[in-house]
């Protein structure tokens, strides 16, 4: 493996805070990459391809956090699979379909 390519998964949201304590998180879009190093940097907003996703970044200022966790690539369809699930992010444009309720979720930007 080569420095910058580790396979991953990370989540784009906002941080708010309340006399410096986090009170709440807001993730609007959740990815996984073969080279996370190299898939983050095309989320700057000069290089952001999702209209809506880019106005966001642009707009929500010191409130932006990114995280990121380090996935073995065999692991990163079904990890993102669940997160987009648990967190319904609204600029990720990816459908899941559950097998208990037998219903799609669709995020489109």
């Amino acid at each position: 493996m080569r420095a910058g390519s580790v396979s991953g998964i990370y989540l784009i949201g906002a941080r708010y805070e309340k006399f410096g304590i986090p009170m709440s998180y807001e993730w609007v879009y959740v990815g996984r990459s073969n080279s996370l190093s190299r898939r983050l940097i095309e989320h700057l907003p000069i290089n952001e391809a999702n209209p809506l996703l880019r106005s966001w970044i642009r707009d929500i200022g010191d409130e932006l956090i990114v995280r990121f966790a380090i996935v073995p690539e065999s692991d990163t369809s079904k990890t993102e699979m669940v997160l987009v699930r648990t967190l319904a992010p609204k600029h990720n444009r990816i459908m899941f379909k559950t097998e208990k309720e037998n219903e799609y979720y669709i995020k489109y930007a």
